[in-house]
C-alpha cells in the first residue's frame, strides 16, 4: 500500500455513502454539543437535537408508531431526484417512493413477486384523496414501505433526512457538554440539571469539567424550574461568545467556570494502556470521517505492544468503506465480507478478500453463475504483529458495521470474540433521497462478515460472558467482559512466551547435538 492512501481514502470515502448502523430496537447513542439526555420512565434513554448533531435519527413526529431512524447497512445513497416542485406533490412522492422500492427492494427481486406487489401498490391512493396532504402522502409511504416487512427499512422526514446527512461529520461549535436531568419535567435540587458527558477535545473538556457536575446556573441565571430545553438553550450561543456556568461538585465544592463556545472534532475512538503491554481501544462507531484515520493512529501505537483489546461494544454501525479499511489494518490475508445484492432481476454476490499485498473484489451473477469477474486493488497496511494476540469485546448493542469487523476477524481466527451475542442486522439498504426532503432506506443486500450468514443470529462469541447485576460503566471494576478479555489475553500471552520457549529449547538442543555429532563427541 501507497503511504498516502490513509489521506486519499478520507477524502474519497463519502464520495458515496455506504453505511452500516443498527436497528429499530436499540437505543439511541448520545448526541453532542450541548445535547439533552432523556430517561423516560420505562428506564430507557432518548435524545433531542435543538440543533445539534443527532447520530441517529428520532422516529418521525408526524408519524406515530413508525420505526426509529439510522444510517444502516451497507447503505449507498442513490442519485438526488429531479427538480422537485415547490409546491408539495404527494402523488410525484408517492411515486418516487413506489419506483425505488419495486427497483431496488431485496424482496423484490423474483419477478412474479415483484409484479403481484406492482398490482397492489402502484395506484393504491391515486382515488382517494389520501396524496392530497402532506400528513396522508407520507402515511401512504409509510404503509408501503412496510408491507415488505423488512425491519430496517426506514422512511424518514425532512428533520430526519437532515440529521442523518451530517452524521459523518464530527466537528461541531458549541461547548462539547450532553447534559441531563434524567426525566424530570422541570430543574430541581431533587432532579438537578448535569453534565452527562465531556466531549473530549471540546472546549468543556479544556476547563477540567465532569460528569455528574451539577450545572445551577448559566450567566448568571438559575436554571431551577426550567424545563431541560428551556436549560440547553441558554447554553446555545455563537462561536467565540464565552458563557459561565455555575457548578456544584459533590457536596460542598461550587465555583463558575468560564467556556468560549468554538468548534471541536468528536473523537469516535478512545485508547489506554492496560499494562504489561495491553492496549485497550474503544470505537465508538464508524460514522465519523475520520474514525479510520483515529484507529489508524490507535493501531500504530498499539503495534508496539504486546496485545491489544478492542471494544466495539455499543457500536451500531457507520460506513460500509470505513469498516473494510479498518479490517484491513488488522488482517494479513482472508475474506472481509461477502455481500448478496439485488441488481434488478439477478442476486449478485459480491466479495472482499485480502492478501498481504493487495485486496481482491470479485462478484458473480445468478443470471450467469459460471462467470466470475475480479478486481484487485490496494489494500491498507496490515498494522499489527501477526503473531500478536487480539481480543474483541461484543454486546447485544453491536450492529452492522461492528459485527461485519466482529465477525470478520473471528472467521479469519485473528481475534476471539467475547461478550453476548450481537443484534443480528446483516441486511443493507440503499439510501434514497425523495422529493421535499424526504429520504428512504431501502434494503437491497444481505452481508456475510467473513463469508458467515448472521442476520437475525448475530455473532456468537468464542467466550460467552454476562455483565453482572452491579455493572457500572464508569466503574471498571465491575466489568466482567473486559475482565474476561485481560484474561483471555493473558493466557494467550503465556502460550505464546511458552510456544517460543520450548521453540528455543528445541533449537539449542538440535543445535548442540548436531555441533556433538560433527565432532564425533
Amino acid at each position: 500500500m501507497k503511504t498516502n492512501k490513509i489521506a486519499r481514502f478520507i477524502a474519497t470515502a463519502a464520495v458515496m455513502m455506504l453505511t452500516l448502523a443498527c436497528g429499530p430496537s436499540v437505543p439511541q447513542s448520545y448526541a453532542v454539543n450541548d445535547s439533552i439526555l432523556v430517561q423516560k420512565a420505562d428506564g430507557t434513554r432518548v435524545q433531542k437535537a435543538d440543533g445539534t448533531r443527532v447520530q441517529k435519527p428520532a422516529p418521525p413526529a408526524a408519524l406515530p408508531g413508525a420505526q426509529p431512524g439510522s444510517s444502516t447497512a451497507g447503505q449507498a445513497t442513490s442519485n438526488a431526484p429531479s427538480a422537485t416542485p415547490a409546491k408539495f406533490d404527494g402523488a410525484a412522492l408517492y411515486k418516487a417512493t413506489f419506483e425505488a422500492l419495486r427497483d431496488r427492494h431485496i424482496a423484490l427481486t423474483d419477478a412474479a413477486v415483484r409484479a403481484k406487489w406492482v398490482a397492489e401498490w402502484e395506484n393504491k391512493h391515486a382515488k382517494d384523496g389520501k396524496l392530497d396532504t402532506e400528513a396522508g402522502a407520507d402515511a401512504a409511504c409509510l404503509e408501503m414501505v412496510r408491507s415488505l416487512n423488512q425491519r430496517f427499512d426506514y422512511y424518514f422526514l425532512p428533520v430526519n433526512t437532515k440529521a442523518e446527512e451530517t452524521s459523518e461529520k464530527p466537528t461541531f461549535a458549541g461547548t462539547g457538554l450532553v447534559v441531563t436531568t434524567l426525566g424530570a419535567k422541570a430543574i430541581s435540587k431533587e432532579h438537578p440539571f448535569f453534565i452527562a458527558m465531556v466531549i473530549d477535545g471540546s472546549p468543556a473538556a479544556r476547563e477540567n469539567l465532569r460528569k455528574k457536575d451539577r450545572i445551577v446556573a448559566i450567566d448568571g441565571k438559575s436554571v431551577e424550574g426550567k424545563s431541560l430545553e428551556e436549560a440547553v438553550a441558554l447554553l446555545h450561543g455563537d462561536n467565540g461568545v464565552p458563557v459561565v456556568l455555575s457548578i456544584e461538585r459533590g457536596a460542598t465544592e461550587k465555583f463558575n467556570v468560564t467556556i468560549v463556545r468554538n468548534d471541536y472534532i468528536v473523537p469516535v475512538v478512545h485508547s489506554r494502556d492496560l499494562g504489561d503491554g495491553v492496549s485497550y481501544i474503544k470505537l465508538d462507531n464508524f460514522m465519523s470521517q475520520f474514525s479510520v484515520k483515529e484507529m489508524f493512529n490507535a493501531l500504530t501505537k498499539a503495534a508496539k505492544g504486546k496485545a491489544l483489546i478492542l471494544d466495539l461494544r455499543g457500536n451500531h454501525g457507520g460506513n460500509l468503506q470505513y469498516v473494510e479499511a479498518m479490517a484491513e489494518f488488522f488482517l494479513e490475508d482472508g475474506t472481509i465480507l461477502e455481500q448478496h445484492e439485488r441488481h434488478d432481476d439477478d442476486l449478485v454476490t459480491l466479495r472482499l478478500a485480502v492478501q498481504p499485498n493487495f485486496a481482491l473484489r470479485t462478484q458473480t451473477s445468478s443470471a450467469n453463475p459460471d462467470s466470475t469477474g475480479m478486481k484487485p486493488e490496494e489494500r491498507m497496511l496490515n498494522l499489527l504483529p501477526k503473531d500478536m494476540p487480539v481480543v474483541v469485546l461484543v454486546d447485544g448493542d453491536s450492529y452492522s458495521a461492528s459485527e461485519i469487523l466482529a465477525g470478520a476477524l473471528q472467521a479469519t481466527h485473528r481475534a476471539i470474540v467475547i461478550g453476548m451475542p450481537t443484534g443480528g442486522k446483516g441486511v443493507g439498504q440503499v439510501v434514497f433521497k425523495l422529493p421535499f426532503g424526504r429520504s428512504m432506506h431501502v434494503t437491497s443486500f444481505e452481508f456475510l462478515p467473513g463469508g458467515e450468514a448472521m442476520d437475525w443470529v448475530g455473532v456468537i462469541p468464542n467466550i460467552e460472558v454476562k455483565q453482572p447485576a452491579n455493572f457500572d460503566e464508569d466503574d471498571a471494576s465491575t466489568d466482567a467482559q473486559l475482565k474476561a478479555a485481560q484474561t483471555q489475553v493473558k493466557s494467550m500471552l503465556d502460550a505464546r512466551s511458552q510456544l517460543q520457549k520450548k521453540r528455543d529449547e528445541l533449537r539449542k538442543k538440535n543445535e548442540d547435538d548436531f555441533k556433538k555429532s560433527r565432532d564425533g563427541k
